[in-house]
């Protein structure tokens, strides 16, 4: 059995009108500022915990706050034999189904935790409040564990939440309270007289009293008062403990929160490996436990950042489920892209979900072989995930030298933009690629040489197979061939047994005057449905680039960042280059 949340649903949070967010083990929140993320992380606490919400986390103070979530990877005979059989009722299909919702902002009522009865229908009276159920759920799935980006006193969770050092403590109290209550109950009998009311008292304490007392009968003499310790209490004693740090140049430490945030955040990720160690050690029945975590990046370096990925992915193996908020393509690999959620917010629908890239690629692309290649292809590019604008590019010249041409030609950045390039495994990808990320919601386009128009844009309905520009370009290479020795198959170049490579043969073609034409009409035609063709045969033909290796790549950029230096001088089709860039951020 492997319990975990699968989906939540939530209504009226902040931001969000009505939405519902798949979850994984290990899912990252991807999304700008502002966009409603945290509020996403306040719904998943706030299912678990309860705690009354005010005024300000209505978006309509009209209307009900609601969070519905489905925990799945149950199992009946293993919730039965580890004691958590109130939850079999409710069981169905390996999954339960809760609930918990808030009427009005001026409560400070917790709102009850609910669970869906199996029946015919999804109404309310299937809803029950189970008292046994919810004491299961919490050993099944104890309260959220939440680091915010914020101090614990001004964060968005209010009361809910728990410094990392509390939770620890509180999973080491317990054996220690049972090995030292004995001497603790001792000299605690010793010290009685302290906490007492009686004439035990010590003569300090009661000489304080009548002074006080003295002082106050002239006012209130009809009142009494005395000075009162706390009785001392063994566990909460132990959990007032705290981290100090020592490092050189400090032997006697420091408080760790006089440390810098970055130092603070990797102590943060080192307690909660040892929670997660600890907890397994103890746990005598499978659990999963929340982890909500905003921004686990901040103020760490490059370096950092990546253990503290590896750190969080370790634990949504070890009994946690990680979802986390993220600004940082860093902690989002090619392995995670394909789960995470794109979140993004505007006035119509508030906070919102694209559809993750694994939805959209399985709804799309229907044989599972092409599924698991587009997959790879469009994971690998992560950059996407922050980005509001996609072009598909064939090779790594356009990765290499397209961020930093559009920068000379323009003076603006991809980044600003929020345009990113992403790399195909093939050019035949094309057509799927576009598909599934036009089901994502986000805008694409894509860069293509020239043999594409010839071999595959027929093919992926792009252009029709009868072309007449198509078949004119044709019968040009039929007449032409023999003047450089190309080899024609079905009336296009091809490498082997040819006098120049495919790629060659089309950048010669597109320089014969007849062929001109046809191929600007072939291009015209591709960039209505938002493909850019090559009209040179490819883009190093249309920058003056003498190969496709890293030394070409860096001599180029290295003549853009020359300012003496104008690139109407050196880039052979400056006016169509130009054109290029201005048409993708059209």
């Amino acid at each position: 059995m492997k319990p975990a949340l699968e989906s939540i649903r939530i209504t009226n949070l902040r931001s969000i009108r009505s939405e519902t967010f798949p979850l994984s083990d290990f899912t990252a929140l991807v999304g700008g500022n502002n966009t409603g993320k945290t509020s996403i992380l306040l719904g998943l606490a706030w299912l678990f915990q309860g705690t009354p919400l005010n005024r300000f986390h209505f978006r309509n103070v009209n209307k009900t706050v609601e969070v519905e979530g489905v925990v799945g990877g149950l199992d009946r005979e293993a919730l039965e034999e580890y004691g958590m059989g109130a939850l079999v009722p409710y069981l169905k299909e390996g999954r339960v189904t809760l609930r918990r919702r808030q009427e009005k902002t001026d409560t400070r009522v917790r709102p009850p935790l609910v669970f869906l009865h199996p029946g015919s229908k999804h109404s309310e009276d299937h809803w029950k409040v189970d008292l046994a159920a919810e004491n299961a759920l919490r050993e099944l799935m104890p309260s959220p564990l939440i680091i915010s980006a914020l101090p614990d006193d001004t964060g968005p969770f209010g009361e809910g939440e728990r410094t990392l050092t509390a939770e620890l403590m509180a999973e080491v109290v317990g054996p220690l309270v049972e090995r030292y209550r004995a001497e603790f109950d001792r000299a605690f009998e010793a010290l009685s007289p302290l906490f007492g009311d009686d004439y035990d008292r010590p003569q300090e304490l009661r000489q304080f009293d009548r002074e006080l007392n003295r002082a106050l009968e002239a006012i209130f003499p009809s009142l009494r008062l005395q000075l009162r310790f706390p009785s001392p209490d063994l566990s909460s004693l132990l959990r007032q403990a705290s981290l100090r740090v020592y490092e050189e140049g400090y032997p006697d430490g420091q408080d760790l929160s006089l440390m810098g945030q970055g130092a603070q955040r990797a102590v943060q990720m080192a307690l909660l490996r040892r929670l997660a160690e600890t907890r397994q050690a103890q746990s005598k029945h499978p659990f999963r436990r929340l982890l909500l975590i905003e921004e686990p990046e901040l103020h760490l370096h490059p370096q950092a950042v990546e253990l503290v990925r590896l750190s969080l992915k370790r634990l949504s193996q070890e009994g946690y489920q990680v979802v986390f908020a993220t600004h940082s393509a860093q902690m989002v690999t090619a392995e995670d892209v394909r789960t995470c959620l794109l979140i993004r917010k505007n006035i119509a629908r508030g906070t919102f979900m694209r559809e993750r890239i694994e939805d959209a690629v399985k709804r799309v692309v229907h044989d599972a072989p092409s599924q698991l290649q587009l997959l790879f292809s469009l994971s690998n590019s992560n950059e996407m995930l922050f980005a509001d604008r996609i072009v598909l590019t064939e090779g790594k010249t356009e990765l290499r030298i397209l961020p930093r041409l559009y920068e000379r030609l323009t003076g603006d950045s991809f980044v600003l933009r929020k345009l990113a390039l992403v790399r195909q495994g093939g050019v035949s990808n094309t057509a799927k690629s576009m598909k599934v990320l036009a089901a994502m919601d986000l805008p694409v386009k894509a860069l293509v040489d020239l043999d594409y128009a010839f071999t595959d844009a027929v093919r992926d309905g792009f252009l029709e197979e009868d072309d007449p520009d198509l078949k004119e370009c044709v019968a040009v290479f039929a007449e032409r061939a023999r003047q450089r020795n190309v080899r024609l198959v079905q009336g296009i170049p091809v490498t082997k047994h040819s006098g120049m490579t495919a790629a060659e043969a089309y950048a010669w073609f597109a320089s014969v005057d007849e062929c001109k034409p046809p191929i600007r009409r072939l291009h015209d035609k591709l960039k209505a449905k938002g493909i850019w063709l090559w009209t040179r045969g490819s883009i190093e033909n249309h920058l003056g680039l003498g190969g496709k290796n890293e030394r070409v790549w860096s001599e180029f950029v290295d003549r853009l960042g020359d300012r003496n230096q104008d690139p109407r001088r050196y880039l052979p089709d400056y006016d169509g280059v130009l054109e290029m860039m201005n048409w993708l951020v059209s």
